[in-house]
């Protein structure tokens, strides 16, 4: 399915997925356009295309920054259990392994 097409999207999906990678101002809460311009403005900043948060998708991480040959990374539609927080891609030499 093509998530970049508004068609595919309701707003409840969007306030869920949205929420696991932005903060949703109080105003965008129910409001189709701006949660799709939200959605547009975070997947413009992550460089990527964001997917539903359910519906079994395939949790990747993703990269959001990139400096002197790493990538900070995050996982994408991360939910409990999952890892948390950020990594480095690759990993620093003094960590490599952990």
């Amino acid at each position: 399915m093509d998530f970049s097409k508004k068609n595919n999207w309701t707003v409840e999906m969007l306030e869920k997925t949205l929420v696991l990678h932005t903060v949703i101002r109080p105003d965008e809460w129910g409001n189709f356009d701006l949660l799709w311009r939200a959605k547009f403005e975070c997947e413009k900043s992550i460089g990527g295309i964001i997917r539903p948060a359910e519906g079994g998708e395939v949790k990747e991480w993703i990269t959001v920054y990139k400096h002197n040959g790493y990538q900070i990374e995050v996982l994408n539609g991360a939910e409990a259990g999952d890892p948390m927080g950020y990594r480095l891609n690759p990993p620093l030499p003094e960590h490599a392994g952990t």
